[in-house]
């Protein structure tokens, strides 16, 4: 809290304001979770595009299978290594997640690359993923390995200890894990699909825009 509020302070003296006002907060917490604004950066046109629909997936994805985290910001400003960024910002904090959120986690993770294969074609997809794919599949591991989450090997669960688990086991959960992820990677190209027209204008007002607050794109996706 003291660096978001040292950070408003320097984003409001950079404009030769006297009082800290809201919008300087907005900055300093951009920048504190989304990295240093890249200035002077533009990403080729074809990357941009990529770039717009690969957040809109993720932002479309969020709000229909998560809606519970709230969609603060989506943007394709450049920040730190990242070239956009869906952010997410949960009214609550949790201590226990239902299957269907954690379901729903992997969706959003996913719908990035998903929009991608949808929009652009297979032989398309990028290397933006490469962050998503390490989270989702974090995700489906744990439901599996550590929560008992799995549909064939149900109860069964892995306890961190070296020899408490039998070679055929994990191979069970490991198939486990790869067939989760599928199954979730089928049902978030069949909601994009069926949502196409909303991700697409979500898509083009990025390209026009840049950067929609939650309220703003809820609004285009409508």
């Amino acid at each position: 809290l003291a660096n978001l509020l040292n950070e408003s302070a320097i984003a409001a003296a950079r404009e030769g304001e006297r009082q800290v006002h809201w919008k300087h907060v907005e900055t300093a917490r951009d920048r504190i979770l989304l990295g240093k604004e890249r200035k002077g950066f533009r990403a080729l046109d074809i990357e941009r595009c990529t770039v717009a629909y690969h957040e809109a997936g993720h932002a479309l994805a969020g709000i229909l299978c998560c809606p519970e985290d709230g969609l603060h910001k989506v943007t394709i400003q450049a920040r730190g290594q990242a070239l956009g960024v869906a952010f997410f910002s949960p009214d609550d904090d949790r201590s226990l997640y239902r299957r269907s959120y954690l379901e729903g986690q992997i969706m959003k993770g996913l719908a990035g690359r998903a929009a991608e294969e949808m929009v652009f074609g297979p032989e398309h997809v990028t290397s933006g993923a490469q962050s998503d794919l390490q989270q989702v599949n974090g995700i489906a591991r744990k439901m599996v390995y550590a929560l008992g989450m799995g549909e064939r090997t149900g109860l069964l669960v892995h306890d961190g200890e070296p020899g408490s688990l039998s070679p055929e086991a994990h191979a069970g959960m490991d198939a486990e894990v790869r067939d989760l992820l599928g199954r979730m990677y089928v049902k978030t190209v069949e909601m994009l699909d069926v949502n196409r027209e909303a991700l697409a204008a979500l898509a083009v007002a990025l390209i026009e825009r840049e950067t929609l607050d939650g309220a703003e794109a809820l609004r285009v996706m409508e």
